[in-house]
């Protein structure tokens, strides 16, 4: 997939603006100041049509407020040298990264470690940004300075039908209690994160874990931010690919999610009696319903994980049946109360026509694995 032809740079933009990242003016600005965006893109072997997309997606213009950290994870050697051959041609700068396989939160924390700009912003190497909505981020963030900025994410199959189709927002900027982002949080790249709230939480990704490390990550940032805020543009497009681990059995990481769960707590600490229902929210969303689908899916009905996956919740979070937005948000919905009852067989004939339905265009998935 291919974001839509290269535009120029508005008018807006074109002029001339100083603030503390220099003057920019058409494509000069001052090389010593720090840039205002650094993009983590982790590379493992992308399909190169994909790769390319990526960094053309980031280079339609030259912009000195971004700067690209492109980190290799150990990716094969015509991927190694793709990479390098498209960072050569980008118009913005890429910083390009090799190192051993460690996985993708290990190339994320290592492009965080060498970010020199005031907000991460994460995209992965076979997904795609919005150059139009990408600029008006740029403004929004010279603009204002929320911890974390939510904006819209837009899925689709790789056949280019729509399961989160674009909203086609106005752009209005709209502070928020960072509790929304709590109980929505999901993907790295759904938001951008102020560098500053790494470097004083001391929190780095959830590394070592295939499923449920994203979340794990957001959400412990996300307890320690100050502020946040969501920015109504359709800046990210996440293609759903086939071949993603998600989609590939692998039944040796169902328990991932409780790791992931584990690392949230871990953080947290003394916060978690201030944020228990956002945090309880989210192990019932991963925990006891994502983990128990992915275990059905992957193992079937009998599966030896969904009693190790209902009894991680018995013990840790045992009156989660009562929490306030499970009970507002979720209870009365099909497929929870398919799931909590233990009706599997039904949910998977649910999940199965709504996934046909889905690859058709006609409706969204119950849940995206």
């Amino acid at each position: 997939m291919h974001p839509a032809s290269a535009q120029r740079l508005s008018v807006a933009m074109m002029h001339t603006i100083s603030d503390s990242y220099g003057e920019w003016n058409g494509d000069q600005m001052t090389e010593s100041i720090r840039p205002l965006v650094s993009v983590v893109v982790p590379v493992y072997n992308t399909k190169p049509d994909d790769l390319r997309s990526c960094f053309a997606s980031l280079s339609q213009a030259k912009d000195a407020r971004l700067e690209i950290i492109a980190v290799d994870d150990g990716s094969r050697a015509e991927t190694a040298h793709l990479l390098d051959d498209i960072a050569a041609e980008c118009s913005n700068t890429v910083h390009v990264i090799h190192k051993t396989n460690g996985g993708q939160s290990s190339a994320r924390n290592r492009g965080i470690a060498e970010a020199r700009g005031e907000y991460i912003e994460f995209v992965d190497s076979d997904d795609y940004v919005d150059w139009d909505a990408q600029q008006r981020v740029l403004e929004t963030l010279t603009s204002h300075k929320p911890d974390i900025l939510q904006i819209n994410v837009v899925g689709m199959t790789e056949a280019g039908v729509y399961f989160w189709p674009p909203k086609h927002g106005d752009g209005e900027y709209r502070e928020i209690d960072k509790r929304e982002i709590m109980t929505e949080c999901a993907a790295m790249w759904a938001q951008l994160v102020k560098r500053e709230l790494f470097e004083t939480s001391g929190i780095v990704l959830c590394e070592g874990i295939h499923i449920g490390e994203d979340f794990a990550s957001i959400l412990s940032l996300a307890t320690v931010a100050r502020s946040a805020a969501v920015l109504d543009v359709d800046l990210y497009y996440f293609i759903d690919h086939d071949s993603s681990i998600t989609h590939i059995p692998h039944p040796q990481m169902l328990l991932d999610i409780t790791h992931a769960m584990d690392f949230v707590l871990e953080h947290v600490g003394d916060d978690l009696e201030k944020y228990h229902n956002e945090i309880e929210y989210q192990a019932i969303k991963q925990v006891r319903y994502a983990g128990v689908v992915r275990a059905l899916d992957w193992e079937g009905i009998h599966s030896k994980v969904i009693p190790q996956l209902i009894e991680y919740m018995e013990t840790h979070f045992p009156s989660w049946q009562r929490n306030p937005y499970y009970c507002q948000e979720a209870a009365n919905q099909l497929k929870y109360r398919l799931l909590i009852g233990g009706h599997y067989r039904l949910y998977i004939l649910l999940h199965q026509g709504l996934h046909a339905l889905r690859n058709s265009g006609g409706i969204r998935s119950v849940l995206l694995n």
